[in-house]
């Protein structure tokens, strides 16, 4: 079994994630860059293993000002220090832990004059182990930001930044910002905060949405709610159910279906039934008559729907005694060594022929069929019959075959196919 191994250049261990040592080692042997393209290589290398490195954008801010435009390319001690830091941290990069998903996670933001950082990890054993470091340089505009609203635009981007994490999970915010929690009480405060505090609530609403897409959206939020760890819907008279989740959905439709108490009700009754006891997901009507439709018992012993049923066709013409119906029916009680009964019947004038017989196999079928029907009405075109096996052997069909008599077998489970002898079979019994 692989215990560790190299997965998109970066090393994934029991222990969690950590950069590739192979490719790290030679970081400190690196000369200092002495061209805008060498600062591009070195910063799109490092930039790969950002996640690992603390403070990444304020740590290269005098590296990526050599990359702006018109400007000029003078690598000084400003700039060799950030360089020097940068290797240093990325040979010495902590281990970033793995994600726990059943445990809340916790984010660390903080900003400065020009840049924002945050890092999202987990509290193990009251030590706080990171998972993620993320950081972004404040543009012109975000510079002349207030204080507070630099704090919160560093809670903002955490948010968008681990998304992907976040959804669906319980966050703890840690922030040396106490004005903060303040706003999140605010009623009332600045467009641009009220906007990022919309973002932090609601996680993502993607842009594509139009107004009446995000109004409903909105509407659904405010219709569901978390009590950990189930989401409870708000119905109609303010009836509380529980929302199941997929890997569920087969068990309770099964329950209510073909379990004990199922009864095999329609899909309709069924999702009425999962109603009832409470509970709730959106596909659940369309669920239920897909379930209904694929039980085995349902569809032997049910007639067929109009939905299922072929398109009705112009009635063939065929003279007397051309098309013949052919069943046996029994066992039955042995009465003068006689278990079964032969019956045929003509579709066009229903006369009915039926003899008593011993056994059910190919050879008496085929005697009595040269015996009473081919003499005395010579041989038919066509001969329908069900699928059972005194019917399909293969000797039987050779017979058939040799005096030009087209075999028809009907579906399984469906007596409508061999309607008339069906009806012949009722009123003999």
């Amino acid at each position: 079994m692989v215990k560790e191994g190299i997965v998109l250049d970066h090393k994934v261990t029991a222990h969690g994630i950590e950069v590739d040592r192979a490719k790290v080692d030679v970081i400190p042997r690196l000369p200092p860059p002495t061209s805008v393209k060498s600062i591009r290589s070195f910063l799109g290398y490092d930039g790969f293993n950002r996640r690992f490195i603390k403070t990444f954008s304020s740590i290269t801010k005098p590296l990526t000002t050599l990359l702006e435009k018109d400007a000029k390319f003078i690598f000084n001690v400003k700039c060799l220090r950030p360089f020097e830091l940068i290797k240093e941290k990325l040979v010495s990069a902590l281990i970033m832990v793995i994600p726990n998903w059943s445990q809340p996670f916790d984010i660390m933001c903080d900003a400065s004059d020009v840049a924002v950082g945050t890092v999202l990890g987990k509290l193990r054993y009251k030590m706080f182990r990171p998972i993620y470091y993320a950081s972004r340089i404040l543009n012109d505009a975000q510079v002349n930001y207030a204080n507070t609203e630099k704090e919160f635009f560093a809670m903002e981007f955490a948010y968008n930044k681990f998304r992907s994490y976040l959804v669906g999970s319980k966050v703890i915010v840690h922030t040396d910002h106490s004005s903060l929690k303040y706003m999140l009480s605010k009623k009332e405060s600045k467009s641009r905060l009220m906007c990022g505090l919309r973002k932090a609530a609601l996680v993502w609403l993607p842009r594509a949405l139009n107004r009446d897409q995000r109004r409903k959206l909105q509407g659904e939020v405010k219709s569901n709610f978390w009590d950990d760890p189930f989401l409870f819907k708000l119905c109609a008279y303010g009836v509380i159910r529980r929302c199941v989740p997929e890997g569920e959905m087969e068990s309770f439709l099964s329950h209510c279906h073909d379990g004990a108490a199922g009864g095999h009700y329609d899909g309709n009754r069924i999702a009425a039934k999962v109603m009832e006891a409470d509970f709730f997901w959106l596909t659940l009507y369309k669920d239920a008559r897909a379930y209904v439709a694929s039980c085995d018992k349902c569809q032997r012993a049910c007639n067929i729907s109009k939905n299922d049923e072929m398109p009705l066709n112009s009635i063939l013409v065929c003279e007397i005694f051309d098309v013949w119906g052919i069943d046996l029916m029994g066992s039955f009680p042995m009465s003068h060594s006689h278990k079964y009964i032969l019956v045929v019947v003509d579709y066009v004038s229903k006369w009915v022929e039926a003899i008593p017989t011993r056994t059910n196999d190919a050879r008496v079928v085929f005697a009595f069929l040269r015996k009473n029907i081919f003499t005395h009405f010579w041989t038919p075109r066509v001969i329908i019959s069900d699928k059972g096996t005194h019917f399909v052997d293969k000797q039987f069909v050779a017979l058939l075959s040799k005096y030009g008599v087209t075999h028809k077998t009907g579906t399984k489970y469906h007596a409508q196919t061999s309607g008339q002898v069906e009806v012949a079979n009722q009123k003999l019994k």
